[in-house]
């Protein structure tokens, strides 16, 4: 027996075929939202990033001074060490002050040239000074100004305050809510079946109480 297609029924039809194209396209419509989703989490790693290289760029540029002369100062030591018996002076810190006081004094050209012994001025001169001046220079160069404290307790304050790690841990976080292409297609799908499960038994529900109320009137 041919289906005899009706007005009634192609308007059935056509509301049903309807109703499941608009389902399809919803469920396009957030699969796509899944880009500027991902773009998002993607935008803020890049800021994090960018903080990250900014905060290390501020902590090099307060440490750069302070720590080209504590390195000077340890290198004088080492090499002062392997000489001579540093009893006097067990530490770099120890050392340097002790130098630095002659220099703020405007006695190290004298020390060179009449209470240093022999072996001390010949020694010094063999790691590559010729003269009393020229020493002078280096300690004068190193010595740690207030300045140099002030940018270095600056740059510990900002490492405490940015600390990387917890940072990391925040782009490792982001990096775990992106969805990658499979995720993507699994997502999609998903909301697909979710937005079809929902629309198509709701509608139906709602047009089998509608009829439901509508019967009832009709009875009366």
């Amino acid at each position: 027996m041919a289906i005899v297609m009706t007005p009634k029924r192609k308007k059935i039809i056509a509301r049903e075929f309807l109703i499941f194209i608009s389902s399809i396209v919803l469920g396009l419509i957030v699969y796509l939202a899944v880009f500027p989703y991902n773009a998002l989490l993607v935008s803020q790693i890049n800021h994090i990033e960018i903080e990250i290289v900014n905060n290390r760029q501020i902590v090099k540029r307060l440490e750069y001074e302070f720590n080209r002369k504590v390195e000077k100062q340890r290198w004088l030591f080492g090499k002062l060490s392997i000489k001579f018996d540093m009893k006097d002076t067990k530490t770099y810190k120890e050392n340097w002050m002790y130098l630095s006081r002659i220099q703020q004094a405007d006695s190290v050209i004298y020390m060179w040239n009449n209470k240093w012994n022999k072996d001390l001025i010949a020694y010094l001169k063999d790691i590559g000074f010729t003269n009393g001046n020229e020493f002078n220079e280096l300690i004068k160069d190193n010595s740690l100004t207030q300045q140099n404290i002030e940018d270095n307790k600056e740059a510990l304050k900002v490492k405490n305050e940015i600390n990387i790690y917890p940072m990391r841990k925040k782009i490792n976080q982001l990096e775990n809510r992106k969805l990658d292409f499979k995720e993507q297609i699994h997502f999609g799908l998903i909301c697909l079946i979710i937005i079809v499960g929902i629309v198509f038994p709701v509608r139906y529900l709602i047009c089998s109480i509608h009829w439901s109320i509508k019967t009832l009137k009709e009875d009366k």
